[in-house]
């Protein structure tokens, strides 16, 4: 997110988590979670999982978790 302004960075926060919420209504195993991409004030994005927040997708503790929002990221911007 270096080099783009605060709108672009949240517009693309925003645009992740349009396609992750998405990507969420299709596997089952995700009805009762709740798990989010928001921008985050350093500039970067925070992701929320059940509660929590973490800085960056590496950080989520549950490993299953951590894999779709991984993937599901990683097809974002291979679709832009």
């Amino acid at each position: 997110f270096d080099g783009i302004g605060t709108h672009a960075r949240r517009a693309v926060a925003a645009a992740i988590e349009a396609f992750l919420q998405h990507k969420l209504a299709q596997p089952p195993e995700y009805d009762n979670r709740s798990i989010h991409v928001r921008p985050a004030s350093h500039g970067g994005v925070r992701i929320d999982v059940d509660g929590k927040s973490f800085d960056s997708v590496g950080e989520v503790e549950d490993v299953g978790v951590r894999q779709f929002l991984s993937a599901s990221i990683a097809e974002w911007q291979a679709r832009q």
